[in-house]
């Protein structure tokens, strides 16, 4: 009597290029440039959370593979729509103080990246900033989680744009605690549409931070909160910010 070891499973999302769609590479049919509009960042199949950089040259879908600066890690995004949405509650490690406001001089807190510093596979993405900070995000069917590293030695913020999604919002909420940050806002305009009304319009976030992070000044900013992490979840140099 012989057994035969059953077949090994193929792992189909090995074969998975987030990147595919996130440069123009066709004529533009008046949908983004002729791109696919898509995002390289966490996501799984029907998913709440998609959370993926934003760069500064704006795309559908929030993430232009040949620009070299990311303004945010937003946690929401659309594939293929051929229009702005989504991109709600946008989160940055910034390596430096808050000496003016991100509202108004968002060029100040951006930061370069290379492609080679990025890691993208379904589920997961990860970049280490020029400006020495470094990004891990992970999401679950309804949850998401980020690592965020920073220089030892050195200030460590986090920006935290509560109403800061692409296409606008008509009310946004955050309570600040001694370790959380919970809130969340009501955006949608969808493809142009002006309402944003409903509660398919609203995401939530919540996070815990280590150390010392002030967070920035301006619209719907945060502001000047220091935030510390209990010692099951935080480092010296990190933050951990979970989502849900």
């Amino acid at each position: 009597m012989s057994v035969s070891a059953a077949a090994p499973v193929d792992d189909l999302a090995r074969w998975v290029n987030p990147y595919t769609g996130t440069k123009p590479g066709g004529p533009d049919q008046g949908t983004g440039g002729g791109a696919g509009n898509t995002f390289p960042g966490a996501d799984v199949p029907f998913g709440m959370v998609q959370w993926s950089p934003d760069t500064a040259t704006h795309q559908h879908g929030g993430y232009f593979f040949d620009d070299n600066r990311i303004k945010g890690f937003s946690l929401t995004h659309l594939s293929g729509a051929g229009c702005s949405t989504y991109e709600d509650i946008p989160i940055m490690p910034f390596v430096g103080e808050v000496t003016t406001s991100p509202a108004t001089d968002p060029g100040r807190y951006l930061s370069k990246f290379s492609h080679a510093n990025e890691s993208v596979s379904p589920g997961r993405y990860s970049v280490a900033l020029d400006s020495g900070a470094r990004v891990d995000l992970s999401v679950t069917q309804r949850t998401g989680i980020g690592r965020f590293s920073f220089p030892a030695g050195g200030p460590a913020t986090m920006l935290v744009n509560t109403a800061g999604s692409i296409a606008g919002a008509s009310d946004a909420e955050t309570t600040i605690g001694s370790n959380i940050i919970s809130g969340w806002v009501n955006s949608g305009a969808f493809c142009g549409s002006q309402d944003f009304g409903g509660p398919g319009g609203r995401s939530q976030g919540r996070g815990g931070a280590a150390g010392h992070h002030g967070l920035g000044a301006g619209d719907r900013w945060l502001r000047h909160v220091r935030l510390t992490g209990e010692p099951d979840c935080a480092g010296p140099n990190w933050t951990v910010l979970c989502v849900a």
